[in-house]
């Protein structure tokens, strides 16, 4: 069993040499994850006694991290945004997208022909990769024909808000694909939908917090204004999606329903676990990543954080519990129509008249 290990730091391709540490990266989720980007950290930092780096022009410089001890464990590749320098030491802040998303989207190349009234969801994504300088974006095609965009959908919208009707459209969040690209992972009770992203043999206990159901999505079309549910009849939480591409014709949410439903989701939390790399030197992933805990447990978290230094990998994080109105969702509203109060209309032995007067009245 290995006890110690070599790390690696590259920025720009070039190995740091001068002494390196505090090597953290966090990935971070919120909610189930049904909508959004997520955007990975990397922070670091080197002891410069001599401003070699501290100096140096390092705006979105690639960093990553190798394992010189398991040649496959590596990190995906983080863009430096930010440096802080204290008492010699610089402190860099990475991402793992590096774009412009806020940018105006440019749909103007996208209606060639006179006669198109709407474009295609692949010919969009295209031009997203195209004016955002992604190598890639990745999309699971299928469930996505529904999703045919018109021209002032299209018009005005930053490249974030154009990517962030796909991800809600479809149910899920945007991430790094690991090379630079841009990957859509949706949510889905399947676990080969999700990367495993560590085994650990060494851990603090596990503090389960409660599981919930997926047993209703409510599907808004955001410009009609039509709605359609989908539920298996049990109570549980509901979830709900507005877009112009759900609640009509070739819509994506009865494609959403069949891989949400059913769904259990386990809130939990570990505060330290070691990652062993000898079971599992592909590390480093995004959210919506598994971690086996010992023979039995695996379990799939939305919160991570990995501590790195020369006695390993450290794992901290979870998946957070999800609010309760959420979790009561179709109970509570039905609780509020039931307890509205109404003009003339008696709840109790109470009666609000026109006037505004409270009149009680013993019906017995």
């Amino acid at each position: 069993m290995v006890f110690s290990y070599d790390w690696d730091l590259r920025i720009n391709g070039i190995s740091v040499t001068l002494p390196f540490g505090g090597l953290r990266f966090t990935h971070k989720l919120s909610g189930f994850g049904t909508s959004g980007i997520v955007t990975g950290l990397f922070e670091f930092d080197i002891y410069d006694e001599y401003g070699l780096y501290g100096e140096a022009l390092l705006e979105h410089a690639e960093a990553q991290l190798f394992s010189r001890t398991y040649s496959l464990a590596k990190s995906r590749v983080y863009y430096i945004a930010k440096r802080s320098i204290s008492k010699k030491v610089c402190h860099f802040t990475a991402y793992d997208i590096d774009s412009d998303l806020e940018k105006e989207f440019d749909p103007t190349g996208l209606w060639q022909e006179a006669t198109k009234e709407t474009i295609q969801f692949s010919e969009v994504l295209n031009a997203l990769q195209s004016q955002c300088g992604f190598p890639s974006i990745t999309v699971d095609d299928e469930g996505m024909t529904g999703i045919k965009f018109t021209q002032e959908m299209l018009t005005g919208k930053s490249c974030r808000a154009v990517l962030e009707m796909f991800s809600t459209a479809m149910c899920g969040v945007w991430c790094n694909s690991g090379n630079g690209g841009l990957q859509l992972i949706c949510l889905d009770k399947k676990r080969e939908s999700y990367y495993d992203s560590g085994s650990c043999t060494e851990y603090s206990e596990i503090d389960y917090q409660g599981r919930q159901k997926i047993t209703k999505l409510v599907a808004v079309n955001s410009e009609t204004g039509k709605t359609e549910e989908h539920s298996i009849g049990q109570y549980g939480t509901v979830i709900e999606i507005q877009s112009p591409f759900v609640a009509c014709d070739e819509g994506t949410d009865g494609y959403v329903w069949q891989r949400i439903q059913g769904l259990e989701y386990q809130g939990w939390k570990c505060d330290k676990a070691l990652i062993d790399l000898s079971r599992s030197p592909v590390i480093f992933n995004t959210v919506s990543s598994l971690f086996a805990f010992g023979e039995d447990t695996e379990l799939l978290a939305n919160q991570i954080v990995l501590d790195v230094d020369a006695s390993g990998i450290y794992f901290s994080g979870g998946a957070d519990p999800q609010d309760d109105e959420v979790w009561k969702y179709d109970d509570y509203m039905q609780r509020q129509l039931k307890q509205k109060v109404e003009i003339n209309k008696s709840v109790g032995n109470m009666t609000i008249t026109a006037p505004g007067d409270i009149v009680f009245r013993n019906e017995n």
